[in-house]
């Protein structure tokens, strides 16, 4: 077995009109999951949930696009990619279900560029620019202001750190997506590949229903799992992993600032749920930090 090739930096610059349009349709997709969530029962549970998610969105992703698995990818990489999906779906839900929609979905969006940032750090030896640390220190600035600002909104601080495990999560899948991707792996192949084995990896998680199944076959149950599987897993990604192979990993963590404005917009507008003035502010700084991130980088 040939042992796996390092890590090497992207050499993608900037970003092109088509990338833009393929992540911001991905994010407008992702950022209906929490609401999604909610709008199922009540007693639903986010692990079963989240691995119900996955194991039907890779299905979806394999019947989509019909693909053999090439014999010489680096398997060591496949399997963080791998955990990192799976570490996602049990991280986001359960953040979201403990603090909010639209606090969970900022936390864990905000906090993606930053610890993507650091992992370039610590795998690439790339220092983060002088725009960058300025934008992270906005970004920094909101989420504290999400934490601290007092509300009818439920701040949890186990919620709170799941959803900073969501973020990593999300900044882990999508540097290896793009390590794959420069090493000349098609994206329908990193892309099935990936949740095809984060799949086997949560697909233990369904035994959960043992324990309680009364809401697992309930209409809005199914109606929730289905959207959560199709449209803002199997579609989203789909179209994510097309923009991420025309952009860096900076780039496409900027773009995704679109996807906390639909989450929050949506629990505020379908969810009602009551936000403060200081959250808002929280939310803009944490939008408004994404948007400096350093598009060059």
């Amino acid at each position: 077995m040939k042992p796996t090739k390092p890590m090497r930096v992207e050499p993608t610059k900037g970003y092109s009109t088509k990338a833009l349009v393929f992540l911001a349709g991905a994010c407008l997709c992702f950022g209906t999951s929490g609401t999604a969530q909610a709008l199922g029962p009540d007693n639903s549970a986010p692990l079963v949930v989240g691995a119900a998610r996955l194991l039907l969105g890779a299905i979806g992703l394999f019947a989509l696009i019909k693909f053999r698995e090439p014999k010489n990818l680096p398997r060591k990489l496949l399997w963080i990619g791998a955990f990192a999906v799976g570490a996602f779906q049990v991280t986001f839900f359960s953040g979201v279900r403990l603090t909010g929609v639209a606090m969970g979905t900022v936390i864990a969006l905000g906090s993606a560029p930053a610890i993507t940032a650091i992992l370039n750090w610590l795998i690439y030896k790339k220092l983060p620019t002088i725009r960058w640390i300025f934008a992270t220190s906005i970004t920094a600035l909101g989420i504290t202001l999400l934490f601290f600002s007092k509300g009818e909104i439920k701040i949890d601080l186990v919620g709170v750190l799941l959803s900073l495990g969501a973020g990593a999560s999300y900044a882990s899948y999508a540097l290896v997506s793009k390590e794959l991707l420069n090493r000349g792996v098609t994206p329908n192949v990193v892309m099935s590949t990936l949740f095809t084995r984060g799949a086997i990896l949560t697909a233990p998680l369904l035994l959960l229903l043992f324990n309680d199944n009364s809401w697992f076959f309930k209409l809005d149950s199914l109606a929730m799992i289905l959207w959560l599987s199709f449209i803002s897993l199997t579609l989203a990604y789909f179209l994510y992993i097309r923009g991420l192979a025309q952009t860096s990993t900076s780039n496409a963590a900027t773009i995704t600032l679109i996807e906390p404005v639909t989450a929050t917009f949506l629990a505020a507008v379908i969810l009602k749920e009551a936000i403060t003035i200081g959250q808002w502010l929280g939310i803009i700084l944490v939008i408004a930090g994404l948007a400096l991130v350093d598009r060059k980088n």
